[in-house]
């Protein structure tokens, strides 16, 4: 076996048996992780306010319902986490689960998203310290966004400030500074990863989202990649998922990493417009694989700029030091950008073919 087999073989077993809860699981995120959990044996417990088999994710679309314990529950209930924790008997915790996962839907329900994002984790962290320790870790999904602007980048944790304003941005960093809070004063073992982009299958954030609306637009309408107009200046890291997943499973896995905040190290640095004309030119060269003459329709129509919501408070520029999460757990990604772009894609071509099919037989 090569190191690479050797190390994920040993990461899938010591998941193997173990009861582990994942809010947010019927998400993109929280899905690809139930996923790997099971393929290693784990008992898994997926919770999620919206578990209709109806809905469209990886948990349904793969088949996983009947392999775990579904639970329909709101984060936001502390009685109802404290009974989950309790019930499920679980030892470890991925916390996914939010109101809101993008800046345009915290802008429209902003009281539920501070409560969800903020108050959803401090009820997990509630249960836990209540556990008498049967709780081997948390592993807490925050975001690279509650950095804000910075002067310096790339943003390094323990130094670079915490600066979010935009409210999906300050709901992240309020749940972000009370998990290292929980940690240092109840023992509470916690980790978190501040993520970034993430690109894969099964992100059903269609309408937001820059690479599944992008997909949409092509796919699914026959329609250019929209491109806002202020995001022009913008740069971004981009990690494939299963790297993601990876690297998260051996943040919770370690002792030397719980009550630490470690950046998500990305395979890709891009400028907004950069990522567009990468996706597009790869599209085309997939699609020739199949159609010449979609492809070159894809080619022409290129991509559109179009105005967005100015109320927005977007970061300009975003980029994470990986050095620490390295130094840890010897994470760097696996899977490069050109590599997770092609699966990403094959799979929307896929999905939206099927989609369209399905709504033509009905």
């Amino acid at each position: 076996m090569t190191h690479i087999s050797d190390s994920m073989h040993n990461l899938m077993m010591f998941y193997k048996d173990k009861s582990c809860l994942v809010t947010g699981g019927f998400g993109f995120v929280g899905g690809h992780v139930v996923d790997f959990l099971l393929k290693s044996g784990a008992v898994v417990h997926a919770l999620d306010i919206d578990t209709s088999p109806e809905r469209q994710c990886l948990i349904n679309l793969k088949g996983l319902r009947d392999k775990i314990n579904v639970i329909t529950a709101d984060i936001t209930d502390q009685n109802t986490m404290e009974d989950v924790v309790k019930e499920t008997k679980c030892s470890i915790i991925f916390h996914f689960a939010a109101a809101a996962t993008v800046v345009e839907k915290a802008m429209d329900i902003p009281y539920a998203t501070v409560m969800a994002n903020t108050m959803g984790l401090v009820n997990i962290l509630e249960a836990a310290r209540k556990s008498d320790g049967s709780i081997y870790s948390i592993l807490f999904s925050s975001t690279d966004k509650v950095y804000g602007e910075a002067t310096e980048l790339p943003y390094v944790e323990n130094v670079t400030p915490l600066r979010a304003i935009g409210l999906y941005d300050a709901t992240k960093m309020a749940a972000d500074v009370l998990a290292r809070s929980y940690a240092e004063v109840f023992g509470v073992n916690v980790v978190t990863a501040r993520l970034c982009n993430l690109i894969g299958p099964y992100d059903f954030n269609i309408d937001f989202r820059l690479l599944p609306k992008s997909m949409k637009n092509i796919y699914c309408q026959g329609q250019p990649p929209e491109l806002y107009f202020h995001s022009l200046d913008h740069w971004r890291d981009y990690l494939y998922i299963d790297d993601a997943v990876r690297a998260m499973l051996l943040l919770a896995k370690e002792k030397k990493c719980h009550g630490e905040i470690y950046n998500m190290s990305a395979c890709h640095f891009a400028s907004t417009p950069t990522m567009i004309k990468e996706v597009v030119n790869k599209t085309v060269e997939i699609e020739r694989r199949f159609n010449g003459k979609i492809a070159q329709q894809i080619l022409e129509q290129g991509a559109k700029i179009v105005m967005g919501d100015a109320k927005h408070i977007v970061i300009e520029k975003q980029h994470l030091s990986g050095d620490k999460i390295k130094d840890a757990i010897g994470f760097v990604p696996e899977i490069s950008f050109d590599e997770g772009l092609e699966k990403t894609i094959l799979f929307y071509r896929q999905y939206f073919q099927d989609f369209k099919q399905g709504a033509t037989e009905e």
